[in-house]
């Protein structure tokens, strides 16, 4: 079983990004936000993360299918 953390790179690159720890590989990077991203969440069944960013938008990812939706 692998073990996954969320890294959010700060700055210009509004990408979410989820490591393999275990490897320390990125397994997936999350693209939507158009600004900073502020602040991660998991879902409790660990299939979903959600995001925050400036640009006004929560994103919910389907961490297995690599999908995402917004809202604002």
């Amino acid at each position: 079983m692998h073990l996954l953390v969320l890294g959010v790179n700060l700055g210009e690159d509004k990408r979410v990004r989820v490591w393999d720890l275990a490897a320390g590989t990125v397994l997936l990077e999350l693209k939507g936000h158009t600004h900073t991203v502020l602040g991660l969440s998991w879902s409790r069944d660990s299939e979903c993360v959600a995001s925050c960013s400036l640009d006004g938008t929560v994103r919910v990812w389907n961490v297995r299918s690599n999908s995402g939706n917004s809202t604002r």
